[in-house]
């Protein structure tokens, strides 16, 4: 009856019917579980990287750390990413890179980190910002932020805008434009009758 989708952004595109959903689906929040989450684009230093759009603009023959799990709904969230900037995992292939998936969330000290101390990968795109962004700066690494007309081609699939904000992580230059996955939806199918969604409300309302 009820679901939780994480990342926010794949109940949008199953309510949008975007890829990898051949249609839309008949999908409706009722709440959401507060949460704060960018989506997160760092790169080594030593690349003189400034913003996402360079990557295609100079060709870096990134070796990007990405989720390992081909099913997590992040992988084609960065497919929709890369084609907004102008570029694809295959493009980045054929200049050098290597789109390199493994391992679950950056976690500090965690597989992607020890494999950019080894020099085995030199970026990391992944979510939950506020779990990893420290760390990635520690390790010499740049938050690169989307440009302007990126975010509004995702906006109109249906992303929302974020900002990676300086004021909660005082050690970068500036705030970074980056999109939104904040908020865990709490859903349920369109047909479930008014009185069970009701009953689903008051069952959370009463453990709050």
């Amino acid at each position: 009856d009820v679901a939780i989708a994480n990342p926010s952004a794949a109940l949008m595109l199953a309510h949008r019917g975007h890829a990898p959903f051949a249609r839309p689906l008949p999908v409706r929040t009722i709440a959401v579980i507060p949460s704060l989450d960018q989506m997160v684009f760092a790169v080594k230093s030593d690349t003189g990287l400034r913003s996402f759009e360079e990557i295609a603009e100079r060709k870096v023959p990134l070796r990007v750390g990405l989720r390992g799990d081909l099913r997590h709904g992040l992988n084609t969230i960065m497919d929709h990413i890369t084609a907004a900037a102008g570029f694809s995992f295959d493009d980045l292939k054929a200049w050098g890179g290597e789109p390199c998936r493994f391992g679950p969330l950056p976690w500090p000290g965690g597989e992607k980190f020890q494999a950019l101390a080894r020099g085995e990968i030199n970026a990391i795109f992944d979510e939950a910002s506020d779990y990893w962004i420290d760390a990635a700066m520690d390790a010499g690494m740049t938050i690169l932020p989307l440009a302007e007309s990126t975010v509004r081609k995702l906006e109109a699939m249906g992303y929302r805008r974020g900002i990676i904000r300086k004021d909660l992580f005082p050690r970068l230059e500036a705030d970074v434009l980056s999109i939104d996955f904040s908020g865990w939806p709490i859903f349920v199918r369109a047909d479930l009758a008014d009185a069970r969604v009701a009953q689903l409300c008051e069952i959370g309302r009463a453990h709050v």
